[in-house]
This record gives C-alpha cells, sequence and structure tokens, in this order.
C-alpha cells in the first residue's frame, strides 16, 4: 500500500511534512505572542485573562498569522521536495473583479466604478480530508448604494485584511468565499465539503473607523454560505462595534450547468452616540446618531442569477432580528 498517513500508513517514515510541522509550530508561537501581547506583555500564560476577550482574539490573531507565516516558511525551503513527497501545495493567487456600478448589494444600479480584489495564499493537503489556510487583502471603491450617505453620489473606499481556515473533503468546481459583502470574494473553495472560519479588519472612508469581523461559511456540495459580523457571538466573534459592515449572509448554489444563483442579504450602520443614547418609536427602541451618521444606515436582500440582479428589500430585518434576541436597541433606517 502506498504512503497514507490518513490511515495510519506512512511508508517514508515522515507523518507529517515540513509545511505541516511549521504551521503547528508557526501556530503555537504567533498564539502565545497573541496572548502575551492581549495581556500587556505578560510571558506567564497561567497569569492571563481568559475571561477577557481580547486574549482569545490575540490567541487566535496570533496563531492564524504564526501559522501562514510558518507553513510559508516551510514551503519555502522545503517545497519541492514535499511537494512530491506528500502532494501539500501552497498556492499563490490573485482574485479580482471589475463591475460598472457601486459596490455591495447594489452591483447593477448604477454605471461607474467598483472594484475588488485580493491577493491570498492557500495551504492544501491533497488527503481526503484537508485543511486551507488563507491570508487576503482587498480594496473596494463605490460611489452609491451601501457604504455611501444618504442618495448622494459620492465616491467611499473600504480595506480589508484577513485571514480564515477552511477544513474539508472531496473536490467540486471553485466556489467564493466572501468577506465584507458579496462583491469583496476572499478567496475560492474547491472542497466538496467544508467548514471556514476567519478574522478580518476593515477601514471604511465613510466612517473614518476600523472595524473586527468574523467571518464563518460552509459548503455542502453545489451550495455554500458566506457569513461575516461584527458582533461578539457565536460563530463570527467579532469585534463589537456595532458599525459600519456590520453583518451580511450569501447562499451560492451551482446549477446542472456550473451556472451560479446567489441569495444575499448585506447591512451597513452609522456610528451611534453611545449605549445609553436611544429613543423610542411606536414602542421599540432605536438608538441615537447624528444625521450624517444615520444616513449611512442601509440594508439590502437581494438575488442573482445569470448575471441579473434583483432587489428584494430594503429592510434591515436579519440585523433586527439580532439584535431582538440580544435585547438591545435597533438602528433606524431612513
Amino acid at each position: 500500500m502506498g504512503n497514507n498517513p490518513i490511515i495510519g500508513i506512512d511508508a517514508d517514515g515522515r507523518f507529517f511534512d515540513p509545511v505541516t510541522w511549521g504551521i503547528i509550530i508557526g501556530a503555537a508561537v504567533g498564539a502565545y505572542g497573541g496572548g502575551a501581547y492581549a495581556n500587556d506583555g505578560e510571558l506567564d500564560p497561567t497569569k492571563w485573562d481568559y475571561q477577557n476577550g481580547g486574549t482569545w482574539g490575540g490567541m487566535i490573531g496570533g496563531g492564524v498569522i504564526g501559522g501562514f507565516a510558518g507553513g510559508h516558511m516551510a514551503f519555502q525551503m522545503f517545497g519541492s521536495s514535499v511537494q512530491g513527497a506528500t502532494g501539500v501545495t501552497f498556492q499563490g493567487t490573485v482574485y479580482s473583479t471589475a463591475e460598472g456600478v457601486a459596490a455591495g448589494a447594489n452591483a447593477s444600479v448604477v454605471a461607474g466604478g467598483a472594484s475588488s480584489g485580493a491577493f491570498s495564499y492557500g495551504a492544501f493537503a491533497a488527503y481526503t480530508a484537508g485543511i486551507g489556510l488563507t491570508a487576503f487583502a482587498g480594496y473596494n471603491y463605490y460611489n452609491h448604494g451601501l457604504g455611501t450617505p444618504g442618495q448622494e453620489l459620492q465616491t467611499h473606499h473600504d480595506f480589508t485584511a484577513g485571514t480564515y481556515f477552511t477544513a474539508g473533503f472531496g473536490r467540486g468546481p471553485s466556489m467564493p468565499i466572501y468577506s465584507i459583502n458579496s462583491n469583496a470574494a476572499a478567496g475560492y473553495n474547491n472542497y466538496a465539503y467544508s467548514a471556514t472560519w476567519g478574522q478580518m479588519y476593515n477601514w471604511n472612508s465613510a466612517t473614518g473607523e476600523i472595524t473586527r469581523q468574523g467571518m464563518f461559511g460552509f459548503r455542502l456540495g453545489n451550495i455554500s454560505a458566506s457569513y461575516h459580523n461584527d458582533a461578539f457571538v457565536f460563530p463570527s466573534f467579532g469585534g463589537g462595534t456595532d458599525q459600519g459592515w456590520t453583518g451580511g449572509l450569501t447562499i451560492s448554489a451551482l446549477d446542472g450547468n456550473g451556472m451560479m444563483a446567489e441569495w444575499n442579504y448585506q447591512s451597513f450602520t452609522g456610528i451611534k452616540m453611545g449605549d445609553d443614547y436611544t429613543y423610542f418609536i411606536n414602542g421599540r427602541e432605536y438608538y441615537q446618531q447624528k444625521l450624517y451618521q444615520q444616513s449611512l444606515n442601509k440594508a439590502i436582500t437581494s438575488t442573482s442569477y445569470l448575471g441579473n440582479q434583483y432587489h428584494l428589500s430594503r429592510d434591515g430585518w436579519f440585523q433586527h432580528s439580532i439584535h431582538d434576541w440580544k435585547r438591545i436597541p435597533r438602528f433606524y433606517y431612513p
């Protein structure tokens, strides 16, 4: 029988190849460094504050970055021999899209400019089960719709960077993994069945603030889902800022001809004045915001197929449901 670490047979005596060891060691070192940094430089892990979300955020972020760096370094040093022995490969690809539209879910509303791109590395094991690690960065600009104030045609910008893990098995047609909205692909998934989790930072020119968002997704054959949220709740574990690209969900499906249909929800909100500044409308509590910030509150639900997009709703129903579940005020959508 051939070399198969999955079933415990390792003919050449190497259960783990150098890239795998690089990822493991790098992730361990990065997690330790991130935890220490989050605890004001405390080097003793027994003295870290594990009740603080910042500790876990530092450990997870440091582990992801360290694992990526360690795996990439090992591949640069041992890549040629590793690929021949184990089938483990690193791949670097530039993904870009150019739509003559506004960014986000309003992609077909106006002619103009919108683009998004990402440069990503991924490490995938070519066995029945595997794991991938991707680092990505992207830039978006748009002049209408989500991320812009009111109905004015103002150009605004986004910069996004993050990392995510994908664990899966089998092989299938390429399907996108989205970051802050359905125009911003963070990479592409070729596993037939998989789950994805990661963290990303976004700066948006309309709010002028940096937010941290968690991303989660899965794929079941020809159906995949990409979810992101800045709330510090399962499964996203974002930064809890509740502003900017606050949340979104995209469900993608391939038909028998390999054409993709998508259903998308996306919300963007301005900055609130504070948790204690609220008001009521018909018995419902809302956050107070300055007029400019309130004009940024927008949401859209849409479907798309064969390049055609259909808007179903502009209500922030998905965000409302999360706020109602957490028993916190809503944002008012003018």
